[in-house]
């Protein structure tokens, strides 16, 4: 007897390599352990400037600066174009990236104070012919210190502020585009230090365990005696709701705002845990809501209450890493401190391999059933469910359903639910022997599968079992 039936069918022809999930499949999967991801590796033997990316920023016309050990890197989703010493870069190693209200572009060297990347008609106005000459350089002052510039960013009014190791500057531009640079916050040392502007034109700056901010002419400095300056600041970002968040070597604040428009913040600690060698060199919050945390010692993706890691186990290229940032189709790209960079798409995939679990890696059909759960089955493997980003076989009343075939075969999404086992339909059909094979592999497995329908695949038709 037939009957028609609305069913979902997902098949996907994969001869060998893995089972990637991707989209609504990924999203079902609440995930304990960290599965292969698909990323994209760009290294030096890609045209890279340097495996040591330290910032990276999406400028107003879509392409992607990395800041490197080797001068500036430029993306434009094929190729790298690189500025060295040779385009007039003073110092080679770029510590951060910015962008001024004009759309120019600007870095923090690790000597030579600031230089802004000029076009080329613009260098052919300064030199009167068209010269490799692509920046224009800035001292902060005459000290060593101060022109190793960590962090940079720009106000509302288009000043510049460094965060260096000499302390705290604000540069003023003049009318002919020249900067006066003063000391606002005196600081002597030598750390890794942050800078970010917030939604409400705020300034947030982290000099090794101070947190200043910076609201017009007031100064607030916040220290260890409020949390999160017990170690030191490395990372501060906003979520889309904006929610400002302050990460210290090995926590995560989240500030709250004063009762009164010249009052202090306080600080409160998000449940995030942290092993001693996975200190935090930096963070991220995507328009997904998801928060994404570098670290020492791999990536961290925390969401909904859950934190997982991601490290070259993982297709990771280094598990230190130091630079985070989104661009505008979603994709997050990872700066490590030895690896280059990675991207991961939006529409990631996660892959399950062997190391996962898989009996082998030769997919021929995946299924979700009604309750979301994710089955395949594997060549010389049998039947494989995917839940709780782990890989086990099926099991009925007796325990695991042992199915081992060698031949092709398919699944059917569930018609009615059961109280004998963890899945509701599953049919073996054999292509090309079917008609012989049948008979007898349903005999083995009656208990199983009694009072269930199947999926004749070939022809879509549903068929009740005999």
């Amino acid at each position: 007897m037939f009957a028609q039936v609305r069913i979902r069918i997902v098949a996907i022809p994969i001869t060998a390599v893995m089972l990637c999930l991707a989209g609504g499949f990924w999203r079902r999967i609440n995930q304990v352990q960290a599965q292969q991801l698909s990323i994209r590796h760009y290294d030096v033997s890609d045209g890279l400037a340097h495996s040591h990316v330290s910032a990276m920023h999406q400028d107003a016309m879509g392409y992607l600066w990395l800041a490197t050990w080797e001068g500036l890197s430029r993306f434009d989703g094929y190729r790298f174009r690189n500025y060295t010493q040779r385009e007039g870069l003073a110092d080679p190693i770029i510590n951060d990236i910015a962008e001024d209200r004009q759309g120019r572009l600007w870095v923090a060297t690790n000597g030579a104070g600031v230089a802004r990347l000029i076009d080329d008609r613009e260098a052919m106005q300064a030199t009167g012919s068209n010269s490799r000459q692509k920046f224009i350089g800035f001292h902060i002052n005459d000290s060593v210190r101060a022109n190793r510039v960590n962090a940079l960013v720009f106000d509302a009014a288009n000043n510049l502020w460094c965060a260096t190791d000499g302390g705290l500057f604000r540069g003023v531009a003049d009318q002919s585009g020249n900067y006066k640079f003063q000391l606002v916050v005196p600081y002597e040392g030598e750390t890794s230090m942050v800078a970010f502007a917030d939604h409400l034109g705020r300034l947030w700056f982290g000099i090794e365990n101070d947190l200043i901010e910076i609201a017009g002419e007031q100064v607030v400095k916040y220290a260890s005696a409020d949390e999160v300056g017990r170690h030191p600041i490395r990372s501060i970002t906003e979520d889309k709701h904006g929610k400002l968040m302050v990460a210290n070597e090995l926590e995560i604040f989240e500030f709250l705002e004063p009762l009164e428009s010249a009052g202090r913040g306080r600080w409160r600690k998000w449940p995030l845990t942290f092993k001693t060698d996975q200190g935090i060199n930096t963070m991220l919050s995507d328009s997904a809501g998801a928060l994404w945390i570098g670290t020492w010692d791999g990536l961290i993706k925390y969401r909904d209450g859950r934190q997982t890691l991601y490290t070259s186990a993982q297709g990771v290229s280094d598990n230190n890493i130091a630079s985070l940032t989104e661009d505008r189709e979603g994709n997050l790209w990872i700066g490590t401190i030895g690896g280059g960079v990675c991207k991961l798409s939006s529409e990631f995939i996660v892959s399950f391999t062997r190391t996962e679990g898989l009996p082998n890696q030769d997919v021929r059909k995946v299924i979700e059933d009604r309750q979301g759960h994710i089955y395949a089955s594997i060549e010389n493997g049998g039947l494989v469910r995917i839940y709780d980003g782990s890989i086990a076989s099926p099991t009925n009343a007796n325990g695991p359903l042992a199915i081992d075939i060698s031949l092709d075969w398919q699944l059917c999404a569930p018609l009615q639910s059961s109280e004998h086992a963890e899945i509701s339909c599953v049919r073996v059909i054999y292509e090309q022997f079917r008609q012989s094979i049948n008979q007898g592999f349903w005999q083995q497995q009656r208990a199983f599968f009694e009072d269930y329908q199947a999926v004749d695949c070939s022809n879509q038709r549903i068929r009740a079992l005999d």
